[in-house]
Order: C-alpha cells, then structure tokens, then sequence
C-alpha cells in the first residue's frame, strides 16, 4: 500500500507525541502497582477498608492504551501506510475517550471521603495522593491525543483527496491516449468533429 504521508505533523513533533504518551502510561502502571499494594495493604477494621472508585475500576491501569497509543504514532513517523494511520488515530481517540472518564471518576474520589479504620488512614491519605498526581496527567493526555487526532484527520482527508485526483489524472491520460489511437487509425476525424477546439489542437 501507498506511504501515508502527514505533513502538517513533523517526525520529529510525531515521535515527541509518542514519548510523552509512553510515558504517561508508564508513569499510570507504577502507580497503579503502588495503589495495589496500599489497598492490598489495608486490614479490615471497624470503619472498614478505603476502596475509592479508581481503585475498583482500574483507572490508572487504563495507561496501557496510553503505551500502546504512543508506539503506533512513533511506528507511523517511520513508515506509515493509511491502514496504520486510521489504527492510530482510533488509538488516540479512545485515549481521549478514557481520559475524560478518569478525569471524572478522579474528581469524584477526591470530592468525597468515607471515613476509614486508623489502622487505614495512612494508605488512605497516600492513595489520595496518588490519585492527585494522576489528576495532573489526564489534561496533558488529552491535550497530545486531541492534537494528534486533529492534525492526523487533516492529513488523512488530504492523502484521500490526492488520492482520488491521481486517480483522475490516469482516466484523463488514458481518454487521451485513446483517442489518439483512434485518430491515428482513422477511426475518428477529431479535427473535423470539434473544429475550433482549442482545447484538443495541442494534443492532435
């Protein structure tokens, strides 16, 4: 298949993208590690166990699509083709699909706090921490794949466009050269049927 070029994004700006979403997925599976073993930590007691809705849902373990994101965009600056472009774009939507829901279940975990046994509150309060930092990292996630998926479908909209306009050009050589054959065989008086075309005296 045919490279898919994407000018109005750099390779360079492309790999930059990629990194940064790389990490970020990185940074989101050791915390989510270290949110494990603090809960995992926690002994039941009289006011029970904090167990707050990121933890139940697994929001920072959602940065394994951040990864997988990144290393399709970085894949793409050095050979693309308009399948992979398409894989790519799906790829950063989603993360910007994700991130807007983690921003929202993040939010909500910090509004509120249940309280919880002593022997708890330490993980608790670290975990909340956590969950802080993470906070910070969704809007730069989103802002990388909201760029790259508008910059992406423009490139991608313009590569069709050329696409079908080549496509035109090889009808329009081919009608010439048929034509041509035609005239040189005698099977058409082109000169005689549009006298006066401009249009076609180059050509004839």
């Amino acid at each position: 298949m045919a490279a898919c070029t994407c000018p109005r994004i750099s390779t360079a700006n492309a790999l930059v993208f990629g990194a940064i979403q790389i990490l970020i997925g990185i940074y989101h599976l050791f915390m989510w590690f270290l949110i494990l073993i603090l809960y995992m930590g926690q002994i039941k007691g009289v006011f029970g166990k904090y167990e707050p809705i990121t933890y139940k849902t697994g929001c920072a373990l959602w940065g394994i699509v951040f990864i997988i994101s990144g290393i399709s965009i970085i894949k793409i600056a050095r050979v693309s083709t308009q399948n992979m472009v398409v894989c790519a774009l799906t790829l950063n939507i989603i993360c910007i699909f994700i991130s807007v829901v983690a921003t929202f279940l993040t939010v909500f975990e910090l509004s509120q706090f249940h309280s919880v046994s002593y022997r708890n509150y330490g993980q608790a309060k670290l975990g909340r921490e956590v969950a802080r930092t993470l906070l910070l990292s969704y809007p730069l996630e989103i802002v990388i794949a909201l760029t790259y998926t508008i910059f992406g479908c423009g490139d991608l909209r313009l590569n069709q466009r050329q696409h079908v306009w080549g496509q035109v050009d090889h009808f329009y050589t081919f009608g010439v050269e048929l034509m041509a054959f035609w005239v040189a065989n005698g099977l058409v008086n082109i000169k005689s049927t549009l006298k006066g075309s401009h249009l076609l005296a180059r050509y004839f």
